[in-house]
């Protein structure tokens, strides 16, 4: 846990102003969509002792996409 704590760094898009968006294509708008359905879809379902850890795995992926994005737009 302590390693994804210090990993958020690794995500430059946190110190960007809020006035400054993400642009994506609609292919990206539907990979970030399905990360996001997977963590809603396994929050929403009955928890068991993978839960933690795949919502966790998900969010990390979300945010690797996000920052992959974020550099191929630079």
């Amino acid at each position: 846990m302590q390693q994804r704590r210090n990993s958020i760094h690794q995500y430059s898009f946190f110190h960007y102003d809020a006035n400054e968006t993400l642009h994506v294509s609609e292919d990206e708008k539907k990979t970030l969509k399905d990360c996001v359905d997977n963590i809603e879809r396994e929050y929403s379902q009955n928890t068991d002792k993978h839960t933690q850890h795949l919502i966790l795995n998900n969010i990390e992926l979300l945010l690797n996409y996000c920052n992959r994005f974020m550099t191929g737009s630079l």
